[in-house]
């Protein structure tokens, strides 16, 4: 549907539920839904209005249900301490701005509250603790700054946190463990710092947390081990500066595990090796300091291995070639004498049997650095016509690269295999090697 909603929709008082989401209505929203007192429900969600909350709504005191999201509106929120029956309340994805007044503490009834993706700022509104039956509260993406409310903790129905993407500060209180319904948990990208709290462990049900971008130290908790439904552990971009504790083979569950840019420093622990739903791993730039660990060959679900920036070292051996569903491989190392020596036909890895990578965008690329690769072998393997105007196209991108040069523009488009044989075609460093494509 299309037009504005017309004021005369007023008219209709006996209305119980309006629901014209996802619309073209683009217009502002009317004044006169404030007539219509027997509202409980009321769904304006994606229907591109504009301009701010008529003031009349506040009228309707008999909403259970509000879901003004994914529009256009602006200027500040409307006066939440006049809906007392809400259940229900999204207001995001708009351009309200201002603060969030304590009289959201007063919605004693609120399950799901939504205020995500706007331009609200000042600290976290009061009183959200005294929401006993708050299930789902997502604030991120918006200007929040000061410290996390103190009685946070005294909301112990949430089973889903968002408070992304703030400027939120100060430390994470330990008494957030208190909130043991938690399915998932995001502080992301904020100014905490402090560590993270071993209260967290107590989180049984916990399937997401993410405290990546902030300044938290000191390591990942023992604690953390309790975390069995685990799936998804993201502290990228603090400044983590110990070892990783072993008890992380307890996180059996994990999918996902994210702990790059930080400090990490000591051995790669053989203790991922049991994590093997893994599929992806990204443990980039630290300073973990050991032979490259062969029993990452155990994780053979991993699509996303990044290993680059640490200081491994010694010999790569068939480890990467058992990993045949990886899609990004990255371990980027230098060739020097105290660096990783990445001989790939020595290793006895047959990227052409056992490790085709399946390129499916542009973001796929493979890096193993200390290599150049004469792109005449490849074009002369390539017999087929068809594939002429498809190396005009990447013969600019790969004749002036170094590295391994299995990048992602030229599988993407060409979408060949490849595999490394001894041969006399090539020379790099002393090293003999051909390149085969078919």
């Amino acid at each position: 549907l299309g037009g504005r909603v017309p004021w005369s929709i007023g008219l209709l008082t006996r209305l119980n539920d309006i629901n014209l989401s996802t619309n073209s209505l683009s217009s502002s929203i009317p004044s006169s839904l404030g007539l219509l007192t027997r509202l409980t429900s009321l769904n304006l969600s994606g229907c591109s209005l504009m301009g701010t909350v008529p003031g009349m709504l506040s009228y309707l005191t008999g909403l259970y249900a509000l879901d003004l999201s994914s529009n256009a509106l602006n200027g500040t929120l409307p006066k939440l301490r006049k809906y007392s029956r809400l259940a229900h309340l999204d207001l995001s994805a708009n351009s309200f701005q201002g603060t969030v007044s304590g009289g959201v503490g007063k919605l004693s009834l609120l399950q799901h509250l939504d205020l995500s993706v706007n331009q609200l700022n000042g600290t976290l509104p009061k009183g959200l603790g005294r929401i006993s039956l708050l299930s789902h509260l997502d604030l991120s993406m918006n200007s929040f700054n000061g410290n996390l409310p103190e009685d946070l903790d005294q909301l112990t129905a949430l089973t889903n946190l968002n408070l992304a993407s703030n400027t939120i500060n100060g430390t994470i209180p330990d008494s957030l463990g208190n909130l043991t319904n938690l399915r998932s948990l995001n502080f992301s990208t904020n100014l905490l710092n402090g560590s993270i709290p071993a209260s967290f462990g107590d989180f049984s049900h916990l399937l997401y947390f993410d405290v990546s971008y902030n300044g938290l130290n000191g390591s990942l908790p023992v604690s953390f081990s309790r975390l069995s439904a685990l799936k998804h552990l993201q502290v990228a971009n603090n400044q983590l500066n110990q070892t990783l504790p072993a008890s992380i083979s307890s996180l059996i569950s994990l999918t996902n595990l994210n702990i790059s840019i930080n400090f990490i420093n000591g051995t790669f622990p053989a203790a991922i090796s049991s994590l093997t739903n893994l599929v992806a791993l990204d443990v980039h730039f630290n300073s973990m300091n050991c032979s490259f660990p062969s029993y990452i060959s155990t994780l053979t679900k991993l699509t996303w291995l990044d290993m680059s920036d640490n200081k491994f070292w010694g010999p790569l051996g068939e480890t990467i070639g058992t990993l045949t569903d990886l899609e990004f491989l990255c371990i980027h190392y230098e060739t020097s004498r105290d660096r990783m020596c990445i001989d790939a036909p020595d290793a006895g890895i047959d990227f052409y049997t056992t490790f085709y990578l399946r390129m499916v965008d542009l973001h796929t690329v493979l890096v193993m650095e200390g290599y150049d690769v004469s792109f005449v072998a490849v074009q002369e393997a390539m017999t087929d016509n068809n594939y002429n105007d498809k190396f005009k196209r990447v013969w600019t991108q790969w004749k002036n690269e170094r590295g391994f040069l299995i990048k992602r523009r030229v599988l993407t488009e060409l979408g060949v295999k490849v595999k490394w044989a001894r041969g006399s075609k090539i020379h790099q460093q002393g090293q003999t090697h051909t390149l085969v494509v078919s």
